[in-house]
């Protein structure tokens, strides 16, 4: 039976999602959700669907949004193969179609082969690939840009990130008062962790409240980093490490828009204020063909994802995958 989540299905959410494929793979391991949500919280506009089995059991729920961003996709082993999946996603398209959605989209780790075949069974197609950017946190040293402040003008801040992105895809509106409620909507952020120049903005959002993460593995990369960093304790700046079985904090970037110079210097103060935020990595998403100069000020370890579509409805959607798509923090 599919139905509407409700609050009484928190525990058994989160246990689903803590064992999908994908949980946590962003930040090396598995994810341990304690507000399954508290994304959604943002958006007026958004559902959760549950499928249970006949012992009222949850073996598999899917979110998505009016905007048309399909959160979440799980199904536990068990009941795996049965259909259960391409019958969510289904009840997530009529939702969106009588709520005016023309397409449906997700992001997918590179190597969830049980998530990417569930969504190309149901009609999806690979649009774009994405590249994730994971930072551990030095030492780091910087400082702000002269001028830059803490947002406040948010005509500004909606005029800058408009500028930034006339050549993408996957843009939400984005006037004063829409930017305004989504960001102050968002569990954990807060506006003096968002710095403004005239020609640039970018700021941090405490991504904790919404997730976090116990390391089960590490990969090689961050393997070789953490006997470098062992070795050189005392001598040089080394990163903050993830320790196993100790849960991550973690941060998302937020606006990255503007003037190349000013995003190098408010990158590096945003490290900063992630260190004194207790924050153990920052993550940032990019679309792979354009990877901003800013971004390789600092050491980072890379992912991959796919971006998924389907269009509801014949029309300008299907063109989706012709030119680079933002990846909105907002919807990780």
């Amino acid at each position: 039976m599919i139905r509407e989540a409700t609050e009484a299905d928190r525990p058994s959410l989160s246990a689903l999602l803590a064992g999908s494929p994908q949980a946590g793979r962003m930040v090396l391991a598995q994810d341990r959700t304690p507000d399954v949500f508290a994304r959604r919280r943002p958006y007026a506009g958004s559902v959760t669907l549950v499928h249970a089995d006949p012992g009222g059991d949850l073996v598999a729920t899917a979110t998505e949004l009016t905007a048309g961003y399909v959160f979440d996709l799980a199904v536990v082993p068990h009941a795996r193969r049965r259909g259960l999946a391409g019958r969510l996603l289904a009840g997530l398209e009529e939702w969106a179609r009588a709520r005016g959605a023309v397409l449906l989209y997700a992001n997918i780790m590179d190597g969830n082969a049980p998530s990417l075949g569930a969504f190309r069974a149901g009609g999806y197609r690979s649009a774009r690939q994405l590249v994730s950017r994971t930072y551990p946190l030095f030492r780091a040293v910087g400082e702000l840009p002269p001028g830059a402040r803490p947002l406040e003008d948010w005509d500004t801040a909606a005029q800058l990130l408009r500028g930034s992105l006339v050549a993408y895809d996957l843009v939400r509106p984005l006037d004063s008062s829409a930017l305004r409620t989504l960001w102050s909507a968002l569990p954990g952020w807060r506006p003096d962790d968002v710095w403004s120049t005239e020609r640039a903005l970018l700021g941090l959002w405490d991504y904790s409240p919404v997730a976090r993460a116990v390391p089960i593995r590490l990969t090689r990369p961050l393997r070789v980093l953490s006997a470098l960093a062992s070795s050189a304790s005392g001598v040089l700046p080394v990163p903050r490490l993830p320790t196993l079985g100790k849960p991550i904090r973690y941060g998302l970037l937020l606006g990255a828009a503007g003037e190349p110079d000013d995003l190098d210097a408010l990158f590096a103060a945003t490290l900063v204020r992630a260190r004194e935020r207790q924050l153990d990595i920052v993550l940032f998403l990019h679309d792979a063909t354009v990877r901003p100069a800013w971004t390789k000020r600092a050491f980072s370890v890379a992912g991959t994802y796919h971006l998924v579509a389907k269009p509801l409805l014949a029309g300008p959607a299907e063109g989706l995958g012709e030119r680079p798509v933002w990846v909105d923090p907002v919807d990780l």
